[in-house]
């Protein structure tokens, strides 16, 4: 069973992934394998967050860094 991201493993995930990072450092500095990473990844990227173009754009990386961030901000 794949293991859950805590809210600041996912905030992690996006930061990294956004500044440039390839998966497999997100996956080692995780300690996950790379596929579970990704998979989380492709989780974050709805119809919102992928633009008209299927591809982020800087403003929609950063309204998903600061969802991201407000979640584990507020989580209990």
């Amino acid at each position: 069973m794949a293991p859950a991201f805590t809210p600041a493993e996912e905030l992690a995930i996006a930061e990294l992934l956004i500044g440039g990072n390839k998966i497999e450092v997100v996956a080692l500095r995780l300690e996950v394998q790379a596929s579970l990473a990704l998979a989380r990844w492709k989780a974050f990227l709805c119809v919102e967050v992928l633009g008209e173009k299927g591809k982020p754009s800087m403003d929609d990386q950063q309204r998903l860094l600061a969802a991201v961030r407000y979640r584990k901000d507020t989580a209990a």
